[in-house]
Formats: C-alpha cells, sequence, structure tokens
C-alpha cells in the first residue's frame, strides 16, 4: 500500500487538523513532495509537531521519509519528461543548495543502513567466485560499469550480462555455473527482464549481490546479499550518487583485501607483457611482412 492509499485509508480517524494536511497532500502531491517541513508548516497552517505526528500516524518514521514516498509516488505515475518539468517547477530559488544537501543525505542515509557483516559477506562471494555478472540498465548500468571496470582493475574475470531479450539472458545462463556471481543493480522503475531473471537466479541456488532501494525490493528479497542506497533526487527518477560512493566502499575494501593476489597478478602481467614487446620487435628487425606472418 503506497503512502496516498495510507492517507486515503485512515482519513476518517484524523482530527480536523491532519484532515486538512491531508487534503494538502491528496490535492497537490506533486508539489507537497518537495517542501520543507517549514514550508508545508505554513501552507496547512499547522505546527511543525503536529505535522510530524501526522507522518507517523501514517506508517512514515519522519518527514524526511514522508517526502521520499511522495516523490516515489510522483516518479511512478508520471514519465521522465513531466517528472523533471515538475522538478524544475518545485525547486526553490536555491534549487542548487536544495540538490547538493540531498545528494549529501542519500549519502549519509545509505552509509547508516551499511552493515559491517554484509559487507564482508559479499567480499567473501567476490573472492570465491570463478567469474563475476555485471547486471544493470539504464541509469544503473552506469553503477555495474563502475564496479565493473574497477573488479577488472583488480584482474578479477568480469562479463557484462546482456539483458536486450529473455532469449539472449536464456543462452547465456546455459553457460553459467554455480561457482559464478551476480552483481546486480536495480531501482524504481526496475527493468521488467531483471526481476524474473534474479527470481530465476535465486531458485536455482546462484549466488547475487545487489544494490537496490531496499533490502525487500524485488531484487533484494532473492538476493543472497542486498544493500539499500537512497537514490531520491530533486530532479530525475533516480540519483547515483550513493549508489557509486557504496560502490567505491565494497571494491575499494576488496583492493585491500586482494593486495598480495593483485601484486603477484601484476606481475605475471608485466612477464607476458615484456615476453610480446620482446617478440614483436624481433619480427619488427627481422623485416617479417604482414604476408609471411599471415602464412
Amino acid at each position: 500500500m503506497n503512502v496516498i492509499e495510507r492517507i486515503q485509508e485512515n482519513y476518517p480517524k484524523f482530527s480536523r487538523t491532519q484532515r486538512r494536511i491531508a487534503d494538502f497532500l491528496l490535492q497537490n502531491t506533486d508539489r507537497a513532495c518537495f517542501l520543507s517541513l517549514k514550508d508545508l508548516s505554513e501552507e496547512v497552517s499547522a505546527s511543525e509537531v503536529t505535522i510530524i505526528k501526522f507522518t507517523r500516524a501514517i506508517g512514515c518514521e519522519n518527514y524526511t521519509d514522508l517526502k521520499n514516498e511522495l516523490q516515489r509516488y510522483i516518479s511512478s505515475r508520471l514519465s521522465p519528461s513531466e517528472k523533471i518539468a515538475t522538478a524544475i517547477e518545485n525547486l526553490r530559488e536555491d534549487g542548487f543548495t536544495q540538490i547538493m544537501q540531498q545528494d549529501q543525505d542519500t549519502i549519509e542515509q545509505t552509509l547508516k543502513l551499511l552493515n559491517d557483516n554484509d559487507l564482508k559477506a559479499a567480499l567473501t562471494l567476490i573472492k570465491q567466485s570463478t567469474r563475476i555478472f555485471m547486471v544493470g540498465d539504464n541509469i544503473s548500468k552506469i553503477v555495474t560499469d563502475f564496479i565493473g571496470l574497477r573488479l577488472r582493475h583488480l584482474g578479477l574475470d568480469v562479463a557484462v550480462f546482456d539483458l536486450s531479450s529473455y532469449d539472449t539472458i536464456s543462452a547465456q545462463l546455459l553457460y553459467t555455473q554455480k561457482s559464478d556471481i551476480f552483481i546486480v543493480v536495480s531501482f524504481p522503475k526496475y527493468t521488467r527482464r531483471i526481476i524474473p531473471l534474479v527470481e530465476y537466479l535465486h531458485e536455482n541456488d546462484y549466488k547475487v549481490i545487489c544494490f537496490t532501494d531496499r533490502v525487500t525490493s524485488p531484487i533484494g528479497r532473492n538476493a543472497s546479499v542486498a544493500f539499500a542506497c537512497a537514490t531520491e533526487s530533486s530532479v530525475f527518477y533516480n540519483s547515483i550518487t550513493a549508489p557509486i560512493a557504496l560502490a567505491n566502499i565494497l571494491v575499494s575494501a576488496l583492493a585491500i583485501e586482494l593486495k598480495d593476489d593483485y601484486t603477484e597478478r601484476r606481475q605475471s602481467i608485466s612477464e607476458v607483457s615484456r615476453y610480446l614487446q620482446q617478440k614483436g620487435k624481433l619480427y619488427q628487425e627481422t623485416g617479417s611482412d604482414r604476408n609471411s606472418l599471415i602464412r
């Protein structure tokens, strides 16, 4: 049940002041989700304390939680262009400050949700894996690309999982092993092919690490380890500021744990590179032309 449905369900039990708050939220949802507590207090002629009590009456932890739920509700019903237009219209004159503050808040919220045991479990799964599949689409692909790039720098076997069609997904799954691990990044609106894929992986005992908006999301509840990221954005559907920060923590912690392996791997790479360079130089000095090399 979304926040609007909860307000409507509890409406008969509200006091006169609470109904005034509820009426404003129901009639001005697209504007209310961007108002500060002080601004809403002035709009509905109710004290900030009364508004906070109202938020708890509808199942929200605090006013920030209420705003986030209202923004998710709006996002689920607007096209991207409508969401951007509405957000820009409702940004205050100090819009830049508002945007920066929200990004800072998303990082702080995400770090509060970060559990050391989950981080250690994710590191163990990655270290024990044979191959790492990166699964992400749309804005989430930026996060998976970032993680994949860092993991390749550490010398790990990383592959990008193609989500272009169910047939393509099925064909790729035929060549996976149970020792492989999937790192999945997905936020609302979830890519429709990712949800059944993660359910399949869960039902078939594959290991999955996910970055999503909450651990109980359709992605999170089927993951071996789920990281919840705050992604609220004043303008777009999702901000990837917090997911990127969390991803950087994960890969940095992994780099520390793989320090010795990484040093050995880099040494092996250097040795092979020197061999290839010497052979290349030899062919160049002997004047071997392209045709002779082909033969």
